[in-house]
């Protein structure tokens, strides 16, 4: 992503926990060169972002659940322009969501609610199946959010009430053994 400063950041995973990397709780790891989100049947979501907040950028990633737990429909994504961690009940920001089994949704977040939700939607751009990767890309220029999956323009938004913040990644815990892999 490009932050404030014009900086370029590249996140690797291959020598552990990136400095200046925080995670909401022990789900989130590093294990074989990538975060980790592993699943203990919280229920809850479980995300991590760089201790930078940025404005303009391009955010991407590639995301693969890994194992399910029966959770292959379970949310994984980002929310960026946030203000903290995603899943407190009060964060602010912009979500962007896909599953295993083809879905995606957007929405902004006020005070932890969920606003102009887009509802499910499916997407034959999404590589389906456990154990797939698919990236996930998010070009942030002003007002105007667009939303890529492997390559695919998904969704375009234009809102300016969030104009910078942290660019979080996130997975939902549906249960023991649900595994969700970040490079």
């Amino acid at each position: 992503g490009q932050g404030g400063g014009g900086d370029d950041i590249y996140l690797d995973f291959e020598d552990g926990m990136p400095d200046n990397f925080l995670v909401s709780d022990d789900r989130m790891s590093v294990a074989n060169g990538n975060l980790v989100m592993d699943g203990d049947g919280l229920s809850t979501y479980a995300s991590g972002y760089y201790d930078q907040m940025f404005g303009d950028f391009v955010f991407e990633f590639e995301i693969t659940r890994t194992a399910d737990a029966g959770t292959i429909g379970n949310t994984m994504g980002c929310l960026v322009r946030s203000d903290g961690f995603h899943g407190t009940g009060t964060q602010n920001g912009y979500a962007y969501s896909i599953t295993q089994s083809g879905s995606w949704w957007f929405a902004k977040y006020v005070n932890g609610a969920l606003t102009d939700w887009t509802g499910w939607q499916t997407s034959s751009a999404i590589n389906t199946g456990l154990g797939v990767s698919n990236v996930v890309s998010i070009e942030a220029s002003g007002p105007t959010l667009m939303y890529f999956i492997n390559g695919t323009l998904i969704h375009t938004v234009v809102d300016s009430d969030y104009t910078e913040g942290y660019c979080d990644v996130m997975a939902y815990d549906g249960g023991p053994g649900a595994e969700v892999n970040y490079d």
